[in-house]
């Protein structure tokens, strides 16, 4: 086998997971013991119908397992699953398909009771990103084990340790009790609307940023980076990304290395605690067009989408910001200066953003704002490794720009008059990136070096010319 076929028949989280003790261990060359409560992942074409064979190994037969699902999931695989179950005792709650069950704190707590009545001794969610998150919050909650049964390669909450779960109308990452098995059934994969194919693609996009934005605040900020888990992220979905070409001639393959990507970054979410390996700048975005409503088109309000169309901006400015730092002549007296006459970043908030200020609070109060010596540290750091930052950049922008092409060539919708997404709101969080996610990012960069004001003015007119 050429080392070409050997890459294309790799199943990366097959891989991460070998990686692992029998009790979910690995001891790993960034410093920290990594940790997968994951036990089993069932992947490939068919193995829909090996749930039941596992469950019965797994926890004998005549018990109580509680089914969440929605209409169309119901129809897709949780209809099959509930047949072939036929030896347990199953109670179920089918969600209606509209409107689209939102994975709001409310539901959590009335799925929660309605699960409490039946008493079972497994959850089983049956869907995509809600589901899943749904399902593994209120399992934590009620301290039952829980599985999933993935059915669109959108998502990578499948094999994650936390839930996107909005509260006070803002999405937040919650704990969640892991999935202990998870069914990855190809054919019910490959079989969704292309949207949601899409939808996974755009989610990918964002790992190149990701991968930079980690790394960047490990050389700026001190914070640890797994470079084996970001390069196994970046790996996977540069290959699904590949794959894109072939979305419509060989569906198949293509929802193949989707679903592994999507599994292989909620599995190094798991094993890191942090959504580091899969999200950095365009993920912050993404989550507040969706809690501001900002695109009208039902069908593509995806998250995935969502991430995808703000990939390609983000790109847009990390290229203006990376493209001025080599030659970059940096007065670090005279940023102090200004920087000790700037206005607090409650002071600048706009009417439009006031709804959201209550999460930036949240998030400033666990990210720290930085006094004069601690600037003047992370300047001293950048100039240190500033050769080391242009090189991660020059390798990743060109990647990601080459992936923004091929989505493009096949039909991503990066328009915004397509996802019905007016350009003041498309442009409304990126001034305050760096004050919603308690991250760094190269958002805190441009801001540090003094350069924020006018990239930001470039992006705005990017996105004003950019229908």
């Amino acid at each position: 086998m050429s080392e070409g076929s050997a890459e294309a028949e790799r199943v990366y989280h097959r891989d991460y997971l070998s990686l692992f003790d029998a009790s979910g261990r690995r001891e790993c060359g960034c410093g920290r013991c990594h940790t997968l409560e994951t036990a089993q992942v069932l992947f490939g074409r068919g193995v829909l119908t090996q749930a039941a064979e596992v469950l019965a190994r797994r926890y004998g037969h005549g018990r109580r397992v509680w089914v969440l699902s929605d209409e169309r999931t119901e129809a897709a695989a949780a209809a099959a699953l509930k047949r072939s179950l036929g030896r347990q005792s199953v109670s179920e709650i089918v969600l209606p398909a509209d409107p689209k069950p939102q994975p709001t704190i409310e539901n959590v707590e009335r799925l929660t009771q309605a699960a409490g009545r039946a008493h079972p001794e497994l959850i089983v969610s049956v869907g995509g990103g809600t589901r899943t998150d749904l399902g593994k919050r209120i399992s934590l909650n009620t301290g039952i084990p829980n599985w999933c049964v993935a059915t669109s390669p959108s998502v990578d909450a499948f094999t994650s340790a936390k839930a996107a779960i909005w509260f006070r109308g803002y999405h937040r990452a919650i704990p969640a009790r892991v999935s202990e098995v998870v069914v990855c059934d190809l054919e019910v994969i490959g079989a969704v609307p292309r949207e949601l194919f899409l939808a996974g693609l755009g989610d990918l996009l964002g790992k190149p940023l990701a991968f930079l934005d980690w790394h960047l605040s490990g050389l700026i900020t001190g914070e640890t980076v797994c470079s084996e888990a970001a390069e196994y992220a970046l790996r996977s979905a540069e290959r699904a990304l590949q794959a894109a070409e072939q979305m419509d001639r060989n569906r198949p393959r293509a929802a193949r290395h989707l679903a592994d990507a999507a599994l292989t970054s909620g599995l190094l979410m798991q094993s890191t605690g942090s959504s580091r390996p899969a999200a950095g700048a365009e993920h912050t975005v993404a989550h507040f067009w969706e809690v501001h409503g900002t695109v009208e088109n039902p069908a593509l309000d995806l998250h995935g989408i969502l991430t995808g169309a703000a990939s390609e901006l983000v790109l847009h400015a990390y290229r203006r910001l990376f493209d001025r730092l080599e030659d970059l002549s940096l007065d670090l007296e005279a940023r102090l200066e200004r920087f000790a006459r700037e206005p607090g970043w409650r002071e600048t908030l706009e009417p439009a953003i006031m709804p959201y200020a209550f999460k930036m609070d949240q998030e400033m109060e666990e990210k720290g704002e930085i006094g004069r010596d601690e600037l003047r540290r992370r300047m001293s750091r950048f100039e240190t490794n500033r050769e080391r930052i242009g090189r991660l950049a020059r390798v990743r922008l060109p990647e990601l720009t080459d992936a923004v092409d091929t989505l493009d060539s096949a039909g991503f919708p990066f328009r915004f008059e397509e996802l019905g997404a007016p350009p003041e709101k498309v442009w409304l969080p990126f001034p305050y990136e760096r004050y919603l996610r308690s991250r760094y990012t190269a958002f805190d960069l441009m801001y540090e070096l003094g350069l924020e004001e006018g990239i930001l003015d470039e992006l705005e007119g990017y996105v004003d010319r950019h229908p």
